[in-house]
Parts: C-alpha cells; sequence; structure tokens
C-alpha cells in the first residue's frame, strides 16, 4: 500500500467504505458530497462549460463550494476520460496555472531524475490513480494511463490534475509539494458572486 508522508493511499472500496462510515456515524452531512441542482450549476461556471461525466462533489472548500469532482473514466458516449479528480476552484485553478508558467513542471521533473525517493512517490501515486480509475469502470481492463492521462510513471502533464488527486486522497508528492507552495486560502468570494445568479433547490 502507497504511502505520502505517512498517509496511506486506501483502495477505492475502502475509501468508500470510511465515507460511509463518516456520513451515517459521525454526523457528517451527506450534503458535503452529494451533487444539487445548483452545485452542476456552479461548477459549469467553474469550469466555463458543461461538466462531463460528473459524479459527485468529493472536496469543498470553506465555503462549502465544490472544489474537487470526482468524474467518470467513460463519458456517456463512450469516450475515455482520463482525469477522474478534476480541480474546479477558480482561485486555486489560477494559482496553480501561475505555478506552471513560472516553470514548475520543468523543475519538478529536473527533482524527478535527481530524487529516488520523489519518484518512487509518484510512481504510488500513478498506480493509485490507475487502481482508482479502474474501480470506477463496469469492464475491469488494464487500466496504463496514470494522471491527467500520463502514459508513464514519470510524466508530469498537469499540476492542477496532481493537485486535484491529492486533495482527493492525500496520495500524490507532486500534489503535496503544491500545496504547501500555496498555502493557506485567503479570502474568496468568487463562488459566492456566483451563487447569487443561480436557483438554489
Amino acid at each position: 500500500m502507497a504511502t505520502v508522508s505517512g498517509v496511506h493511499c486506501e483502495s477505492f472500496k475502502q475509501v468508500t467504505e470510511t465515507w460511509f462510515k463518516l456520513f451515517f456515524y459521525s454526523g457528517f452531512n451527506f450534503k458535503d458530497m452529494r451533487i444539487s441542482g445548483a452545485d452542476i450549476q456552479l461548477i459549469e461556471k467553474q469550469l466555463g462549460r458543461k461538466p462531463r461525466g460528473l459524479l459527485r462533489v468529493i472536496k469543498r472548500c470553506n465555503g462549502g463550494y465544490p472544489k474537487v469532482i470526482l468524474n467518470s473514466p467513460v463519458l456517456d458516449d463512450g469516450t475515455p476520460f482520463p482525469t477522474i479528480f478534476w480541480l474546479t476552484c477558480p482561485f486555486l485553478v489560477k494559482e496553480i496555472s501561475r505555478l506552471e508558467g513560472k516553470g514548475w513542471i520543468k523543475h519538478l521533473q529536473t527533482q524527478l531524475a535527481k530524487d529516488s525517493f520523489f519518484k518512487l512517490k509518484l510512481e504510488e501515486a500513478h498506480d493509485d490513480y490507475r487502481q482508482r480509475r479502474a474501480s470506477l469502470m463496469s469492464s475491469q481492463g488494464a487500466e496504463r494511463n496514470g494522471i491527467g492521462g500520463a502514459s508513464n510513471s514519470e510524466g508530469l502533464k498537469c499540476l492542477h490534475a496532481h493537485y486535484a488527486h491529492y486533495l482527493a486522497t492525500g496520495c500524490n508528492p507532486v500534489g503535496e509539494l503544491v500545496d504547501e507552495h500555496i498555502g493557506e486560502i485567503g479570502e474568496c468570494d468568487i463562488c459566492g458572486k456566483w451563487i447569487d445568479e443561480i436557483s438554489i433547490d
């Protein structure tokens, strides 16, 4: 079982069981993860398009708005969709795009070439992602692509995808570094302004 900073990367089945324990035995509000009509409208504004293959909200911000969503690995028309964890928070999307613009992907690829432990943790994260994606598929075939559709375990295609995986599972060394760099989010009312424009069911 893979770990990052001592955090276990559980199987999808184990994570699901943990969610249900939280929901039914600890007073956890199921509304935190279910999808309402307002959520769908807000996610559309966050993404700038209609969400595809949307299954549920995995992570919400302190304001209660969708932050990471879970997508189906296969769309309704049969098209494969490699990114199951998708970052929707517009503030975080912008911050991570800024990091990419500053050359973070190249910097991390250089670190991968020098740091064998970091490389191992990334390989474990890719394996974890493949297992979770395969668990969502009706036909269990060999899942070859990793995070963000990367075709090899050393691939770094998109920091947004790595960060979404980290927020959803705690199992991604790249996402962990991004999280440490971004730090605490200050006041952000982007979604709060949008929510006033949509109907709440």
